[in-house]
């Protein structure tokens, strides 16, 4: 058997197809995009949740989540400003700019799951967005609460369990949403349930190399070198969301979509 017959039939497999979609749909490019509009949107959302349903400052709530001690920790703490801070600091002026950030954040991903799916952008796509932005404030204002609650009654199989459930909530109601309620949510399922799985799983890997990083960072470069480490935390996040998404299409018998391949392929594929 020649090298290209290997090729061609590692092509066909499971695996094969996999590594094909995320080169098709160029995960290390969209993986920087959407963590660049998350740093400026999700951060300042989890930081304003946080101060207004927890009242607690997002620092904090590092400092405690990954053991960081030390000037780490002195960078984190000060990065972020206190939630009485952060509630003085509100404006309609700024909630517009994080609506606006929020809303391309939106348009990013939404085109994500249209080229995994093969589908065209429908209409009515900036109300989606809106109501996609109201499910992750929801998401945020209940999700690190109750995690936080079970996590103080020591109940850490059950904090894990719920959580793995809340984010595939999340993640299903996500595609379900943006692609205008086109396919089933029950062939959605896998989708949500991977990209929960995945990132899920970077939230236990992070626990053992973010102290490092931002500690390491702290140190060289001060409070910037705490941002450095988000942005690459974000990077990472999003490329394992990219990641789900393009499996639970392989999985459903779809090939995503590249730059390059004819848009008007889109149009044809089945729903």
């Amino acid at each position: 058997m020649t090298i290209e017959e290997l090729i061609t039939r590692f092509g066909h497999t499971l695996p094969g197809r996999f590594i094909d979609g995320i080169l098709r749909i160029n995960i290390v490019e969209r993986g920087l995009a959407l963590s660049s509009k998350a740093f400026v949107v999700l951060l300042p959302l989890t930081i304003l949740t946080g101060a207004v349903v927890q009242g607690e400052s997002l620092g904090d709530e590092m400092v405690d989540r990954f053991g960081l001690s030390g000037s780490g920790a002195t960078a984190t703490e000060t990065l972020f400003e206190s939630p009485d801070a952060v509630k003085a600091g509100i404006s309609v002026l700024g909630i517009g700019f994080l609506v606006f950030g929020a809303m391309s954040l939106a348009r990013s991903l939404e085109r994500v799951y249209l080229d995994a799916w093969q589908l065209q952008a429908a209409e009515g796509s900036v109300l989606r967005r809106l109501g996609w932005i109201v499910s992750v404030v929801g998401f945020l204002s209940v999700a690190d609460p109750t995690r936080d609650a079970l996590d103080a009654l020591g109940l850490n199989v059950a904090e894990t369990v719920v959580s793995l459930a809340l984010s595939t909530g999340l993640w299903l109601w996500t595609p379900y949403l943006l692609l205008a309620q086109r396919l089933p949510w029950q062939r959605l399922v896998p989708t949500g349930f991977l990209t929960a799985l995945f990132t899920s799983a970077l939230g236990v890997a992070s626990l053992v190399y973010m102290p490092k990083v931002i500690t390491d960072n702290a140190a060289r470069y001060g409070l910037i070198g705490v941002a450095f480490a988000l942005v690459s935390w974000l990077f990472a996040y999003c490329c394992a969301v990219i990641g789900a998404v393009v499996l639970g299409a392989v999985l459903a018998g779809r090939t995503p979509l590249g730059d390059d391949d004819v848009p008007q392929a889109r149009a044809h594929a089945p729903a």
